[in-house]
């Protein structure tokens, strides 16, 4: 079978590797495109895999618009070239409308209700729809759901954490308690209308966490100049590492508080965004907590410090939210061929 895979954020690499391993493994052949954002194309050619890039991040609704144009248009003849059988994707857009243009089945999964816009505009030409049991919306029969999040099907509850002495790579210190901060820019359609930490709330933040150990910062798009001191030479391929070896995450991003809190590092997500999968992680298994307020954070963030019992807390609820959900990485294999001719 010919299998297209989109990307178009670094999470969804990591979401379809080990299905594309698989498939490889099977004999089917696989047609790989992506966006240019952020780090994924580096991304991409670290794991030694070619891609398709299909566009760069355009801002704003007529500049997105053009975007999925020209994703589309080229899209469309890759497809009829390739001879493509399936094309999956998270979120996928251009995917749904390009394979429905082709007459081609397409498996969109998706976990963001608050892209109400991109759903809205996606979902109905897909073929299959598979989301988190958590997701708040139903999509009839063409709608799958698992228990879990997109991060189950990459994040390795057997995995060791690496050796303390590669935060010597990254400039960091060891012997040091380390707290990752993630500011994402806010350009996202699915952003509009919402907020985090704010420049003045992330510079407040990292002078608290300085107070107790050492911060590495990531930022999506540009670094405001005052922030720039923070910002560590963690390689894309590292980042998970450095999550691991973390004492605690804070940020805006929603990934990297699901892997961080999959991975038992106690996890903030700050951010006025609601997510039916996070919340779920919040709720059913204490694994992180979805804030907006600061000084709540801040007092969370105290807490947390102070608790000598909390790393076999976690440790526990993380084993729960294993045994309690699905293998996600083998749906994603298995669904894709199903969905297929």
């Amino acid at each position: 079978m010919n299998i297209l895979v989109d990307f178009a954020h670094p999470a969804h690499f990591h979401f379809f590797s080990s299905a594309i391993r698989r498939w490889r493994d099977e004999g089917h052949e696989l047609t790989l495109t992506a966006r240019r954002k952020d780090v994924l194309l580096e991304l991409l050619r670290d794991a030694g895999e070619e891609a398709v890039a299909l566009s760069g991040i355009r801002r704003g609704r007529v500049g997105q618009m053009a975007e999925l144009l020209r994703r589309i248009r080229v899209l469309v003849p890759l497809i009829r070239k390739k001879r493509i059988d399936v094309l999956t994707a998270v979120g996928g857009v251009s995917v749904a409308h390009a394979a429905w243009l082709c007459r081609r089945p397409s498996l969109i999964w998706t976990n963001n209700e608050n892209a109400r816009l991109s759903n809205r505009i996606t979902l109905p030409f897909a073929t299959r729809i598979a989301t988190p049991r958590s997701f708040v919306g139903d999509y009839g029969r063409r709608h799958l759901r698992y228990r879990g999040n997109h991060e189950r099907a990459y994040v390795d509850p057997d995995s060791p954490a690496p050796p303390r002495e590669v935060l010597h790579d990254w400039g960091l210190d060891p012997g040091r308690l380390l707290f990752v901060v993630r500011l994402v820019s806010w350009q996202a359609s699915h952003d509009r209308g919402h907020q985090g930490l704010g420049l003045h709330g992330a510079l407040e933040l990292i002078r608290r966490l300085e107070g107790h150990g050492q911060v590495a910062l990531s930022v999506e798009g540009e670094c405001p100049p005052e922030l720039r001191d923070h910002l560590r030479p963690i390689p894309p391929l590292e980042m998970r590492k450095a999550l691991a070896l973390a004492s605690l995450y804070i940020g805006e991003g929603a990934t990297m508080a699901s892997e961080a809190a999959l991975m038992g590092v106690p996890s903030i997500f700050f951010s006025t965004i609601r997510l039916g999968y996070l919340e779920e992680l919040e709720r059913e298994f204490g694994l992180l907590r979805c804030l907006s307020n600061r000084e709540e954070a801040f007092g969370q963030i105290e807490d947390w410090l102070g608790d000598s019992t909390l790393g076999t807390l976690l440790a526990a609820r993380r084993n729960r939210f294993f045994e309690e959900t699905d293998r996600v990485a083998d749906l994603v294999h298995d669904w894709v061929l199903e969905t297929g001719p």
